[in-house]
């Protein structure tokens, strides 16, 4: 009498390869994968501080301006804030971090994301 064995599932053998083969996968993406992360990132900050410098440029007042190029100094996030210029949240990148730029002349006399020197 000759038995019949069922030869439609699959054998451990064949599972762990697949998980093997899918281990090695994941392996290789993974780091692709978080730099993509991380660039976007980098890229919203870039585009807020765009935004916030666009800003500065479109609403900061004659007198305001002035006393920037006078005294060399700049306006820090809460300065901006403070004056109106931008808002609480336009001040934050996605994770609700500050983000840390001050708004001042450049060596070409134009309005720019500068370091940071207080106005006294």
């Amino acid at each position: 009498m000759c038995v019949k064995l069922n030869n439609k599932a699959f054998t451990l053998v064949e599972l762990l390869a697949v998980l093997v083969i899918l281990s090695i996968i994941l392996i290789v993406a993974l780091p692709s994968f978080t730099s993509s992360l991380n660039k976007g990132s980098q890229d919203d900050i870039e585009k807020r501080k765009e935004l916030i410098l666009s800003d500065a440029k479109l609403k900061l007042d004659d007198d305001s301006k002035l006393k920037l190029r006078t005294n060399a100094c700049t306006y820090s996030i809460n300065d901006l804030i403070s004056m109106g210029i931008i808002s609480e949240s336009d001040s934050k990148d996605k994770d609700g971090n500050v983000i840390d730029i001050c708004i001042g002349y450049n060596i070409n006399n134009e309005l720019d994301i500068v370091s940071c020197t207080p106005c006294s």
